[in-house]
């Protein structure tokens, strides 16, 4: 099941993973690509706040939000952005490869159209005192101009989360009973077990995630683990891994606890960090391993009962899903042959 990244598609996403397809042919009877249920021009809130000095806000309205529906000033700078390093990036890249939405795919609008697993905000000041002449007269003293709009991974609050994990419950169960014997290997757990026991995994689904959607994927396990606890989605199998290819700890709180205190369901992931990614740093992705392994410090949070069962995987390039050959294709095959060992170990418990 494969999660695409901000500003991607499941369409684009599969165009990019075919050297994926091919390289784990032997091993990966099909590949499903889900559609995030968010057009990227419609995901971001705007967020006013009155401008130091100016407690009425400009022109006396005070703070409050604006959704942005596309069309603006600063999603058509976004949008010719996107496009030109999708240029830069589809140069750049190796044959086969996955760059993410921001840094090489189809900006919004375009065929299919961009899409996000989250709605969230950006928070910004209003103009400063005196309107556009002041403005001016400070941005001649040096002061920076209006900030460009930020990328969700620079989000501190999400907002609908539901949408999105349904999206992917409902592809899973489409998958799971399109696969023969499904009904034995995603059947539901007894009550008294608990959400992360083999029985609640289907073997032969497991979850790809790319950037954004690398962190609805550790997202969605955590969530998926935390319902099945309370007795909720009994009917939606359980992946048995995930490989989250450029992703990172969201820095929304609520959804960093639930990753933190889930690690994903403890199924085993392998993290895929790019040592030279700008668009995602080291630390962001050091985080996301630090939370799904349990540990303290800044990216970890501790206090979590599931047991640590994520690895990191680092490749010299930047932010993209490398390649499945040499290195990278072994490293892959280790992991599910580990994973696969994992489930039928537990399995014969």
């Amino acid at each position: 099941m494969c999660l695409h990244g901000y500003l991607q598609n499941a369409a684009l996403f599969r165009t990019r993973t075919g050297s994926l397809r091919k390289g784990l042919k032997s091993r990966a009877g099909a590949f499903a690509y889900v559609d995030a249920p968010y057009e990227a021009s419609e995901a971001r809130t705007v967020v006013w706040v009155a401008a130091e000095g100016d407690e009425g806000g400009a022109e006396g309205g005070g703070g409050g939000e604006e959704r942005l529906a596309g069309g603006g000033a600063d999603d058509a700078a976004a949008a010719t952005a996107a496009a030109a390093a999708a240029a830069d990036a589809a140069a750049a890249a190796p044959s086969g490869s996955a760059t993410d939405g921001e840094a090489g795919a189809a900006a919004p609008g375009g065929a299919g159209g961009g899409r996000s697993w989250f709605c969230w905000e950006e928070v910004r000041r209003r103009a400063p005192p005196g309107g556009a002449a002041a403005a001016s007269a400070a941005a001649a003293d040096g002061a920076p101009p209006s900030p460009r709009p930020t990328r969700p991974s620079q989000a501190t609050r999400y907002t609908g989360w539901e949408a999105s994990f349904q999206a992917i419950a409902a592809a899973l169960k489409a998958a799971a009973a399109g696969e023969e014997g499904a009904a034995a290997v995603g059947a539901p757990p007894a009550a008294a077990q608990p959400a992360s026991a083999a029985a609640a995994r289907a073997p032969r689904l497991g979850l790809v995630g790319f950037s954004q959607g690398a962190a609805a994927g550790a997202l969605f396990l955590s969530d998926l683990a935390e319902r099945q606890a309370r007795g909720e989605c009994r009917d939606v199998p359980f992946p048995a891994f995930a490989v989250l290819c450029a992703g990172f700890l969201p820095r929304d709180a609520a959804c960093a606890g639930l990753i933190r205190r889930q690690r994903a369901g403890g199924v085993p992931v392998l993290v895929v960090t790019g040592e030279s990614d700008a668009l995602v740093p080291r630390e962001r992705s050091d985080a996301l391993v630090a939370a799904l392994r349990g540990e303290e410090g800044e990216g970890g949070g501790g206090g979590g009962s599931r047991q640590a069962a994520a690895r990191e995987w680092l490749h010299p390039g930047g932010h993209l899903l490398p390649t499945c050959s040499g290195a990278f294709k072994g490293a892959l095959v280790a992991f599910l042959d580990e994973a696969e060992a994992q489930t039928a170990v537990a399995a014969a418990r």
